[in-house]
């Protein structure tokens, strides 16, 4: 079997030029060039992070970022540290938690802010 390089239609071993595209014979590459994993090549398929332990810590940080964004921000601090000892395992989580958690906050004080402006502060300090 042979494959053609211009429009990758499959040929005949015998075909001197490609029926679809016209391409002459000298262009057309063979089978054994284009090889396709097979089912049987488990390192296609393989997870780099089977087997590992989950970083718990990056978890933990993205979900208390949403809930308490201090403890997220400082658990979020220590998943990603934790996620350059595992390869990266978890630092999409960290990053996620220190961002929201950072958000969260700057939001919080702009809240307060206004809220202080417009109401005073009568009864907040009392």
């Amino acid at each position: 079997m042979k494959y053609c390089s211009k429009c990758g239609a499959q040929l005949a071993d015998d075909d001197d030029y490609c029926f679809f595209c016209g391409a002459k014979f000298d262009e057309v590459k063979k089978e054994e060039q284009k090889e396709q994993p097979t089912f049987q090549d488990q390192s296609y398929y393989e997870d780099k992070y089977y087997g590992q332990r989950p970083n718990t810590v990056a978890l933990l940080g993205f979900v208390f970022s949403f809930i308490s964004p201090i403890v997220g921000l400082i658990l979020s601090i220590i998943g990603l540290n934790k996620a350059r000892q595992m390869n990266g395992l978890g630092k999409g989580y960290s990053i996620a938690g220190i961002i929201i958690s950072i958000v969260s906050m700057i939001l919080s004080v702009l809240l307060y802010t206004y809220l202080i402006s417009v109401y005073g502060t009568e009864g907040v300090l009392a």
